[in-house]
């Protein structure tokens, strides 16, 4: 122990002999702790506590047997939805003693430069100053097309070698990921996998999602209904997809505004829409924050929400439960996918998963398998915090669907249940 009271930084020498055990036990406790029993553990921990060890993660992921980290790469810091999924991911990686490292896998394009592909990008550079409902503005919004990679990012998590890798979010160019060595495990949460790639996915049954939106809307009445998004990546396209099969199956005209996830190109396509004749009486956007663009150019153009125009999403994010926004929405089960994709990657770094108990093995992939706790019944989730528009009691907004997770056969996808959220907005 004189390492660490003469130089005031304890080592692992000095942990081991702190707590009667050897250097290798230390070293296993910090790196796999299920492997390690309860009891020593905890007198590893707490030698370690006393003396203000930390292990040298850094060092590690340089030595010969790998690093101990998980890395997370979200596609966009922007986006609500993919800080939900990334804090549940890491609360299941804590839970089993994994320790997670986060960054975003885009930076802000420079300026000047123009994007490769601007139909998947979304439309940048528009002078349009995007207001949401009842004058308030979302911060940090920015259009899909005004980001791009950060190779340096993706670069340094390859340097690092982590155990694994959890992507969420679609990112444009996955060949960056591709200089990982072979072996490291990947899962990709609320995106598709490339195509031709062996790594799962994990995120909502978006096919399900289109369906509990087509049934609200039309239930009310609504027989031209207009969706806006399909550019941006992959889960935009299914989605784009998805709307086309509802539309088609039920004999309506179908009404495409290009858009990606962002509340710029949101509010681009709902002026498009807004100055249609005839115009959509309902709108259906690929995620909340393109939901809120729409609603933006909606009210700009003077229309009355939802009495003129009603508004939809997907992504039930924080945003949406906001009182001036009170936006109806897909609910993923954000934290859901996140716990989901976290123990895909837990299994793939212990297959076997006997160290890990609780995870489903790849024979029961389902999240949980509907029972009697499952209901299609209206649920009320009404916010007890806000005021309501022209009433003393906060907005209402009401819960449909299932309740459970189902994956895609043959498969190591997973595809979760989403539930409707019905708010103000249609």
């Amino acid at each position: 122990m004189s390492s660490a009271r003469g130089t005031g930084r304890a080592t692992i020498r000095d942990v081991a002999a702190e707590a009667g055990v050897s250097t290798g036990l230390v070293s296993l406790a910090f790196k796999d702790p299920a492997r390690v029993s309860a009891v020593r553990r905890a007198r590893i921990l707490d030698a370690a506590d006393r003396l203000g060890y930390r292990p040298n993660f850094v060092a590690r992921s340089l030595a010969a047997d790998g690093s101990s980290f998980i890395g997370i790469l979200l596609s966009d810091l922007h986006n609500p939805l993919f800080a939900e999924i990334a804090d549940a991911a890491r609360q299941e990686f804590d839970a089993h003693g994994s320790y997670a490292l986060i960054a975003s896998a885009t930076k802000a394009r420079p300026e000047g430069r123009a994007p490769e592909n601007p139909e998947e990008g979304g439309q940048a550079g528009s002078g349009a100053s995007a207001r949401g409902p009842g004058g308030l503005r979302v911060p940090g919004a920015t259009g899909g097309a005004d980001r791009i990679a950060d190779e340096q990012v993706i670069a340094m998590f390859r340097d690092l070698r982590p155990r694994g890798v959890l992507v969420i979010g679609t990112i444009a160019d996955t060949a960056l990921l591709s200089g990982l060595p072979s072996a490291t495990p990947v899962v990709y949460a609320s995106a598709v996998s490339p195509e031709g790639s062996a790594h799962p996915s994990v995120r909502a049954d978006d096919d399900a999602g289109m369906a509990l939106l087509f049934d609200h809307l039309t239930g009310r009445g609504h027989q031209r209904i207009a969706f806006v998004g399909g550019a941006g990546g992959e889960v935009s396209r299914l989605r784009l997809e998805a709307y086309l099969a509802q539309a088609e199956a039920r004999g309506m005209p179908a009404l495409v505004a290009r858009a990606d996830f962002s509340e710029q190109s949101g509010y681009r396509a709902g002026a498009e829409l807004a100055g249609l004749d005839p115009r959509p009486t309902a709108v259906i956007a690929v995620n909340d924050l393109a939901g809120i663009g729409v609603q933006a150019a909606a009210e700009q153009a003077g229309l009355r929400l939802p009495a003129d125009l009603a508004v939809a999403a997907f992504d039930n994010t924080y945003l949406a439960g906001l009182h001036r926004i009170s936006l109806t929405t897909i609910d993923p089960r954000n934290a859901e996918v996140g716990r989901r994709a976290a123990s895909r990657l837990l299994l793939a770094l212990d297959p076997d998963g006997a160290r890990h108990a609780g995870l489903p093995r790849d024979g029961a992939r389902n999240a949980s398998a509907p029972g009697a706790g499952d209901s299609d019944a209206l649920r009320d989730v009404s916010s007890p915090i806000g005021e309501s528009r022209g009433a003393a009691s906060a907005p209402r907004s009401a819960r449909f669907g299932g309740a459970h997770a189902v994956a895609s056969p043959g498969t190591e996808d997973v595809l979760v249940r989403p539930e409707l959220i019905v708010r103000d907005s249609a």
